[in-house]
């Protein structure tokens, strides 16, 4: 959550005192170099075929945790209309597809919905914050039947940049009776430069 790396794959000993929304927080790198370039292309330019190479670098990250894949349930970031649109297709629910045949891991893409479709690219990390917190929300099925909820999840998003999106996620998540939440995603923004991209 600081945004320095850490050793193997639980939150940092300042980062687990502080806040305890995730059992662990995993990314498959930071946002620099090849990384950024495959993300970048398969959400700005929906080259579709990148879908493929990112959910496996996710699947061999995740499957360093020394847990049992099977009672874990992936859901995945809703993503805004105007995006979808745009791109022809929904980015992480494809990810999230890849990544159930590729583990052994279950999908359930019904439980969180966004209530607006306004964009969080470009906006400060305040004004991310206050944004992310009224647009996504529990779905209308999941406040009908809050037994929905499963027990463990692994909260999916393409990228972490201040944790308001996961963050948000994983409050709605706990509130409804998750009790043990993996935050997955595919790079993390730096938090100061310290990168040398090429």
């Amino acid at each position: 959550m600081c945004g320095l790396p850490s050793e193997g794959s639980n939150l940092c000993g300042t980062c687990r005192k502080k806040r305890h929304r995730f059992n662990n927080l995993i990314s498959v790198g930071p946002r620099c170099g090849a990384l950024k370039q495959l993300v970048g292309d398969y959400k700005y330019n929906s080259e579709v075929a990148s879908c493929r190479p990112i959910a496996r670098l996710l699947a061999e990250r995740i499957s360093r945790l020394d847990l049992d894949l099977r009672d874990y349930v992936i859901i995945p970031i809703p993503t805004i209309d105007q995006h979808i649109s745009e791109r022809g297709f929904d980015h992480m629910l494809y990810v999230a597809k890849q990544l159930v045949e590729c583990t052994e891991l279950k999908m359930n893409n019904k439980l969180l919905e966004r209530t607006n479709n306004m964009s969080q690219h470009n906006q400060s990390g305040k004004n991310r914050q206050t944004l992310i917190k009224k647009s996504i929300i529990a779905s209308r099925k999941l406040q009908s039947s809050p037994n929905l909820m499963p027990r463990k999840v692994v909260i999916l998003d393409d990228i972490w940049t201040t944790g308001s999106t996961l963050s948000t996620a994983a409050d709605i998540c706990r509130k409804y009776g998750a009790k043990e939440i993996i935050g997955l995603t595919v790079v993390y923004q730096p938090k100061k430069a310290r990168i040398h991209e090429p």
